[in-house]
């Protein structure tokens, strides 16, 4: 399994080219799984908004009423792009 909690620093010695080039493709790898977990969960947050907004707008003006919400609320709630928190 990759371990990216290893930094990597200029000051540590010098090594032989396999082993900088090792050093560099464990690098980007970790870079990438971060890039990529990052990603998905920004992904998952979008879905998760929406189907939220989906819901709301479902509900009638006594539950919106329970919420503290009123149909104005609800209409620029559920108008708003998926990325938008």
């Amino acid at each position: 399994m990759l371990n990216c909690t290893d930094t990597y620093s200029w000051s540590e010695p010098r090594e032989g080219v396999a082993s900088r080039i090792s050093h560099g493709v464990r690098r980007a790898a970790c870079l990438a799984d971060r890039l990529a977990t990052t990603v998905f969960a920004a992904m998952i947050a979008s879905r998760q908004r929406v189907a939220e907004r989906h819901l709301l707008a479902t509900l009638d003006d006594r539950m919106l009423k329970d919420l503290g919400l009123n149909r104005i609320d609800v209409e620029r709630e559920i108008h708003k792009r998926f990325w938008v928190d």
